[in-house]
């Protein structure tokens, strides 16, 4: 299962989202800014990275408007970790 995880990370657009929340929790769309590229794209990797347990997101509300702001969890952090290292 572990190699499958680091697999999946490996791939070039989740290894910049899983850089881009290590540093910071962010919005999709401020993903989607930083990696010039479409939100739904951000979406598709994002979703492939909740199924590993390595990013959750939680919804923020505000002015009548709700946002997913997403995060590292601690097994993303440990496998951020390693694959900078690479």
């Amino acid at each position: 299962m572990i190699d499958k995880v680091y697999y999946e990370c490996s791939h070039p657009v989740r290894r910049s989202i899983l850089g881009a929340l290590n540093r910071q929790p962010m919005y999709v769309q401020e993903l989607a800014s930083l990696l010039a590229i479409e939100r739904p794209l951000v979406s598709y990797h994002l979703t492939r990275l909740k199924k590993l347990g390595v990013v959750e997101s939680s919804t923020e509300v505000a002015n009548g408007h709700s946002r997913n702001v997403c995060s590292l969890t601690a097994t993303g952090k440990m496998i951020y970790g390693k694959l900078a290292k690479q």
